[in-house]
């Protein structure tokens, strides 16, 4: 009987997934529930975060999903009440993925290829994708969906990115993916963001192989 290696195992899983989170189900190695380190009134107030490892032809992805996200009818308030420009700067929620070595605060080699359609994807109202290195080098370690439209209260919203070993194949990086909800402020002379409040939910870790974990990430 002919064996399955873990490569073939995570390009078979790859294949047979059920579409995407647009009406789409897929089959995430870990699943997180949000939690909340600091509240600040607009956060998301739950949501799931699913995570897996792809191997399209070539590629080593990364794939994380903010999925089930939700706002209660406070916290819908609370954004309709603060969102907007103020003395020239403009706040806005956003929800955002940073990925980071295992230290979960230094650059690592799993990053972004942009901020473009073909990498993102959201049903957040009025979305847009802002990026940025958090070290001022290399490609993107931070995409931030900025939703300037009306969220409504309980309704499920979901926000989901590809980031891309830069080393594969001559090494499996390993690292950690974070999902907070921030109070985004942007700069509309620069067009530079930065997080205002920001509310961390969960996170995952990316092994040297074809799995995730959050077991001790």
């Amino acid at each position: 009987m002919k064996t399955i290696t873990q490569k073939g195992l995570a390009s078979l899983l790859t294949i047979i997934l059920l579409l995407s989170t647009a009406g789409v189900v897929w089959a995430w190695g870990v699943y997180p529930a949000f939690g909340h380190l600091a509240r600040y009134g607009g956060e998301a107030d739950s949501g799931n975060l699913g995570g897996q490892i792809e191997f399209p032809t070539g590629y080593r992805y990364i794939r994380a999903s903010g999925e089930h996200v939700k706002w209660t009818s406070s916290q819908v308030s609370w954004i309709t009440t603060n969102r907007g420009l103020y003395l020239g700067l403009d706040y806005q929620p956003a929800m955002v993925f940073h990925v980071f070595k295992l230290d979960g605060s230094s650059c690592g080699d799993i990053r972004s290829e942009g901020t473009g359609s073909g990498w993102n994807w959201s049903n957040l109202p009025g979305y847009y994708v802002w990026g940025k290195s958090t070290c001022n080098s290399g490609k993107k370690n931070e995409i931030r969906f900025i939703a300037t439209g009306t969220i409504v209260a309980g309704t499920e919203y979901y926000y989901q990115s590809v980031f891309v070993d830069q080393k594969y194949s001559a090494t499996w990086s390993t690292g950690m993916v974070t999902t907070d909800s921030y109070w985004d402020r942007k700069y509309p002379l620069t067009g530079w963001h930065e997080g205002y409040y920001n509310d961390f939910h969960t996170k995952f870790c990316v092994s040297s192989g074809a799995s995730v974990y959050t077991s001790g990430c």
